[in-house]
C-alpha cells in the first residue's frame, strides 16, 4: 500500500494558463507589498550584521531615495513577471530586492522569519525558470512527463516543494534541538506563551496583558492533552512535503497548516500571514478549484 502511495503521484501537474496567470497576479502582488513595508527602511545602522550584510554595508536603505528606487525597480519586475516576460532576470531582481531589504531589517539586533518564505519562493522559481533557459541554449530536452506538463508545472511544483520543505527543516530542528524528545517536552510551550504575552505587554503596554495567561496555565494543567495538539501539529510539520503527492493533498496540507498558524496566533499572538497567504496561493490554490468544480464531470481530479 505505501509503495502504491508513493509511486502514484509526486510529480508536477497540469497547470492552465489562466491558473498560472491568477497565481502569478497573487504572488507578485504578495511580493510588492512586502516590500512597500516602511520599517526596513528606517532603521539608519545594521547593529548586528547577518548574511550579506557581514560583507555589504546595507545603511544606504534609508537615505530618502531608497525605497522609492526600490519599489519602482519591484514595480516593473512584479509587472514583468506576470506578463510572463523576462523571467530569467525579473525573478532574480527579485530575489535579490527581497533579500537586501530583510537583510537590513534583520540586521538590527533581533531576527524577523515570518517574510523568508517569499525570497524562497523566489530562488525556487528563479533556479526552475535558469535551468529550462539553459537546456534550450544547450538544445538538451527539457524536463517533462507529458506533452501537458510545461514550465508552468514546474514553477509550481517547486514552489510548493520548497515552502513545505521549511516545515520540515522546522520539524527536524525541534527533533534535533530535543534530542528526540519534542513531544514529550511539548507542554513546556507554555512558558513561550507567557514569554510570547509578555513581549506584547512591554509594547503595547495592554492591562488584559498583564498577569498568567489563561492558555499557559491550562498546557501545564493538561498535559497529555497538549502533547497530543502539539504533536499533532509536530508531524504535520515533518510530513508537509506531503503535499506534492497532488492537488488534494496540496489542499488539504495548505488548509491544515493555515489552522495550525492560527492556533498559534491565538494561543501566543504570533502572525504569519505572509505564511498563510502563500499556503493560499500555491496550496489551496482557489482559481484551480472553482474550474474543477465547474468542470468535474469533464475533467477528473488529477490523481
Amino acid at each position: 500500500m505505501l509503495k502504491s502511495f508513493f509511486t502514484n503521484g509526486f510529480r508536477p501537474l497540469p497547470v492552465g494558463r489562466l491558473e498560472w496567470l491568477i497565481i502569478r497576479i497573487a504572488f507578485a502582488s504578495l511580493v510588492f507589498y512586502d516590500l512597500i513595508d516602511t520599517n526596513p527602511y528606517g532603521y539608519t545602522a545594521q547593529k548586528s550584521p547577518v548574511g550579506i550584510a557581514k560583507f555589504i554595508d546595507l545603511t544606504w536603505l534609508h537615505l530618502d531615495w531608497a525605497r522609492p528606487a526600490i519599489l519602482v525597480l519591484a514595480g516593473i519586475a512584479c509587472l514583468a513577471y506576470i506578463a510572463g516576460r523576462g523571467l530569467a532576470i525579473t525573478l532574480p531582481a527579485l530575489l535579490v530586492l527581497s533579500t537586501l531589504v530583510r537583510t537590513y531589517h534583520n540586521s538590527q539586533g533581533f531576527q524577523d522569519h515570518s517574510h523568508q518564505l517569499i525570497a524562497l519562493t523566489l530562488l525556487a522559481q528563479s533556479i526552475v525558470v535558469w535551468v529550462f533557459l539553459v537546456r534550450r541554449w544547450k538544445k538538451l530536452p527539457t524536463p517533462s512527463l507529458t506533452d501537458r506538463i510545461n514550465e508552468h508545472s514546474w514553477l509550481l511544483y517547486y514552489s510548493q516543494g520548497i515552502i513545505a520543505s521549511t516545515y520540515v527543516v522546522a520539524a527536524m530542528s525541534k527533533l534535533m534541538r530535543s534530542t528526540g524528545m519534542w513531544v514529550i517536552n511539548s507542554p513546556y510551550i507554555a512558558f513561550d506563551i507567557v514569554k510570547a504575552q509578555r513581549q506584547n505587554y512591554y509594547k503595547y503596554l495592554d492591562d488584559s496583558l498583564a498577569g498568567d495567561p489563561e492558555k499557559a496555565v491550562w498546557v501545564l494543567e493538561n498535559q497529555n492533552i497538549a502533547r497530543l495538539m502539539f504533536g499533532g501539529a509536530f508531524f504535520l510539520e515533518l510530513f508537509a512535503l506531503i503535499a506534492l503527492k497532488n492537488r488534494m493533498w496540496a489542499l488539504l496540507t495548505g488548509l491544515s497548516l493555515i489552522i495550525l498558524h492560527r492556533s498559534i496566533k491565538w494561543m501566543m499572538g504570533l502572525n504569519f500571514a505572509t505564511a498563510e497567504l502563500l499556503l493560499l496561493v500555491f496550496f489551496i490554490n482557489v482559481p484551480f478549484w472553482i474550474h474543477w468544480a465547474a468542470n468535474r464531470h469533464k475533467n477528473p481530479l488529477e490523481k
